[in-house]
C-alpha cells in the first residue's frame, strides 16, 4: 500500500528529515526548493520538478532557502511487519558524479512506475508520453536511460528509468516532462507505485550496441 503526504516549507523553514517517513520516501519538489547541506560542507539545492530521496544520507539541514513557498510530495511504500529486506543506500544525484557507461551487472539499477490511467484517458497520457520522448530526441541529454511501456489489455503504463549520472532534474526539467507531470494526479485511476530493481543480467538491452 502507497502513503502519500503533502509538506509545505515557508520561507527559511526547516524540514525535520529525521521523521521516520523520510527515511523511506520518494520526495518530489513540487513548487519552489529544497537546499540540503552535508556534514563534509556539501551543499545541494533541489527545485520543482526535482525527484530525490532522503534516507541514509548524512544531512545536517534541510531548508527553503528560496523566498517562496516549497512544496514537497513524498511517497513511501507501508512495508508489512514480516518484511525483511534492505534496501541498498540511496543517492543525491550530482552534476560531478561519474557514473560508468558500459553495462556492468554489479552496480547498476533502474526505477520503475507502474499506474492505471482512468478510463477514457489512455489516448491523452500516451500522446504526453510522446512528446517527452520527442524533446528527448531533440535535447539528447546524456546520464540516463529512459522507457515507457503501455499495455496493450489494459490502462496502466511503466516507465522504467536507469541513471547512469546525469545531473539531478535533467529530465524532470523538462517543459514536456513538467507538463505529462502536471496533471497525472488526476488522470490516475490511482496513485503511482515506485519500485527500486537491481540489475541482475542483461543482453543488448543497457549497452551502446
Amino acid at each position: 500500500m502507497l502513503r502519500r503526504r503533502v509538506v509545505d516549507l515557508e520561507p527559511t523553514e526547516s524540514l525535520d528529515h529525521r521523521e521516520p517517513l523520510w527515511q523511506d520516501a520518494i520526495v518530489f519538489v513540487l513548487a519552489g526548493e529544497l537546499a540540503v547541506e552535508c556534514p563534509d560542507g556539501d551543499r545541494h539545492c533541489f527545485r520543482a520538478g526535482d525527484i530525490l530521496t532522503l534516507a541514509r544520507l548524512p544531512i545536517l539541514h534541510a531548508r527553503n532557502n528560496g523566498n517562496d513557498r516549497t512544496r514537497l510530495l513524498a511517497i513511501w511504500r507501508k512495508k508489512d511487519r514480516r518484511e525483511r529486506w534492505i534496501a541498498p543506500a540511496p543517492r543525491i544525484s550530482r552534476p560531478n558524479d561519474s557514473q560508468p557507461k558500459r553495462e556492468r551487472t554489479s552496480n547498476m539499477s533502474a526505477t520503475i512506475v507502474s499506474y492505471t490511467v482512468k478510463s477514457g484517458r489512455e489516448e491523452e497520457n500516451a500522446e504526453l508520453v510522446r512528446a517527452v520522448f520527442e524533446e528527448l530526441a531533440a535535447a539528447t541529454p546524456a546520464g540516463f536511460r529512459y522507457a515507457v511501456f503501455q499495455a496493450s489489455d489494459s490502462r496502466e503504463f511503466i516507465h522504467l528509468y536507469m541513471d547512469e549520472g546525469a545531473p539531478s532534474g535533467t529530465l524532470q526539467q523538462l517543459p514536456s516532462f513538467q507538463a505529462f507531470v502536471a496533471d497525472a494526479e488526476d488522470r490516475h485511476e490511482q496513485p503511482a507505485a515506485f519500485e527500486q530493481f537491481d540489475l541482475i543480467g542483461a543482453y543488448r538491452t543497457y549497452g551502446n550496441a
